[in-house]
């Protein structure tokens, strides 16, 4: 589950069934996160102000296994994964 809470500590809204587990998120300059999921190998993409998940990569699972570290290039035109087998380039422009 993700929750967005105020700086006073209250709820402000859930997303719920967040599928596998999540790990690392990215803020964008438009506010919208990237997250890795690391037990399905896929990342996530959640548009602000939006509380819906959607998919955005799923990379070939046979190439690349357990998304966990993620981070986004200096010009914010990709990301950069971290997987087990090695470290990923995921263009945004999609």
């Amino acid at each position: 589950m993700i929750a967005a809470v105020t700086a006073n500590g209250s709820v402000t809204r859930f997303i719920n069934g967040a599928p596998g587990m999540l790990r690392v998120v990215v803020v964008m300059p438009d506010r919208s996160l990237f997250i890795t999921d690391t037990e399905r190998g896929v990342i996530y993409r959640l548009r602000s102000p939006s509380d819906t998940l959607e998919l955005f990569a799923r990379p070939n699972p046979e190439k690349f296994s357990a998304a966990n570290g993620i981070t986004v290039a200096p010009d914010r035109e990709a990301l950069y994964v971290a997987f087990i087998e090695g470290i990923a380039r995921v263009d945004v422009a999609r």
